[in-house]
């Protein structure tokens, strides 16, 4: 029997894309008062020293200083120009960008599309790439836009095509808890918006997350010792944490044999979980759950899923619609608490890191296993110390 101390340390962690700031470009003026700027001081100065003084090693040197100055400046304006700055004083519209090492790429963009209108227009809009991500993922051409924009303002960058193609997959899976997916999903005729019951072996996969403290963690752990069938990667990478969850997870009883997955309450998409991750009293653990090539029907079965009722709205109320146009009946009502419905994963309205639903689950037998089958992967992406 394999235990965590067997197991080969393996911690990955996300990182959040880095927000761009700019600075707008500078433009030569005419001041009817005191100009303070850095620039003009050291002008002034250096007439100063040209009028009054023989020592021209000194005027050499302020005059190199204003020559560095706007040397700069223009390396902020070109770093604007790339990273989707408005110039002000030509009027122009500058950009951002999503980059792909290839030759050609950007070799027919017109002036006035974004980087994202021309990848969308250049590598997806009405062809096979576009028809097959739609047909695996349940999506719409206007969920790739979404998706194109998000990397524009992020100025994303990708090796190539296909590792565009592949994120792109990915994040229309995680465009699931997203409010703009289902809204422009409900609008679809029959037969239209189904997630395959089978994607390819190399396909991407759906994940969830879910931030935990330690004794949870613990329990996954202690569970994760006694089966073979979810690959599991929950060493924590810091020695004092892993050692305090170890600690709980030595007290803790076996599980029974086929006992389910031990996890609980609401796991949503990677930003949603972020949400939870502030540092508190107690240590906190962000886990990835990476579900498997049938888990994603799994969410859109009227008999595996239980919405979040009464008075459903946004989101929940959009997954209603859909399914009553798909399958022409509702799933479960799963009144005010969606995941205790036993046998079904609850679906709920959440307003956390952009997205806007959560997966419920329940703390019964039948609900855990459903979801277990989901699972092929649990492994943990990021820990976080409690305050000092």
């Amino acid at each position: 029997m394999n235990t965590h101390a067997d197991k080969k340390q393996k911690n990955k962690s996300h990182s959040a894309a880095n927000a761009v700031s700019g600075k707008q470009g500078n433009s030569e003026s005419t001041f009817q008062f005191a100009d303070n700027r850095p620039e003009a001081v050291v002008q002034r100065k250096l007439q100063e020293v040209s009028n009054n003084s023989p020592r021209v090693k000194e005027a050499a040197q302020l005059q190199n200083m204003i020559t560095n100055h706007f040397r700069k400046q223009q390396d902020i304006q070109k770093k604007g120009n790339r990273t989707g700055l408005t110039n002000n004083s030509k009027g122009q519209i500058i950009q951002r960008a999503i980059d792909v090492e290839t030759p050609s790429f950007r070799k027919w963009k017109k002036d006035t599309e974004t980087d994202a209108d021309y990848v969308y227009r250049t590598y997806f809009r009405n062809n096979e790439r576009e028809q097959r991500l739609c047909q695996a993922t349940g999506s719409t051409p206007k969920d790739i836009i979404a998706i194109l924009n998000r990397y524009n303002d992020d100025d994303r960058g990708f090796r190539s095509i296909q590792h565009l193609e592949s994120s792109v997959h990915s994040d229309l899976f995680q465009s699931f808890f997203r409010a703009g997916y289902h809204k422009r999903r409900a609008n679809l005729p029959a037969n239209q918006g189904r997630i395959p019951v089978n994607s390819p072996e190399n396909s991407p996969r759906m994940k969830v997350y879910r931030t935990m403290g330690a004794r949870e963690l613990a329990e996954i752990r202690k569970w994760a010792d006694q089966q073979n069938n979810i690959k599991t990667d929950l060493i924590v990478g810091d020695p004092d944490l892993e050692r305090e969850v170890n600690d709980i997870e030595k007290d803790l009883e076996l599980p029974r044999s086929g006992s389910p997955l031990p996890v609980r309450n609401h796991l949503g998409g990677y930003d949603q979980a972020t949400t939870y991750t502030n540092p508190g009293r107690e240590p906190k653990f962000l886990i990835e759950f990476t579900l498997t090539r049938q888990a994603p029907r799994l969410l859109q079965d009227t008999n595996t899923i239980a919405l979040q009722y009464p008075n459903p709205r946004g989101a929940i109320a959009q997954i209603h619609q859909w399914h009553n146009t798909q399958f022409e009946r509702a799933p479960a009502d799963g009144g005010g608490g969606e995941g205790l419905s036993p046998g079904r994963i609850g679906l709920k309205s959440e307003n956390r890191g952009g997205e806007a639903l959560s997966i419920a689950i329940g703390e019964n037998t039948e609900t855990r296993e459903l979801f277990q089958t989901m699972v092929s992967k649990v492994k943990i992406v990021n820990s976080i110390p409690a305050k000092p």
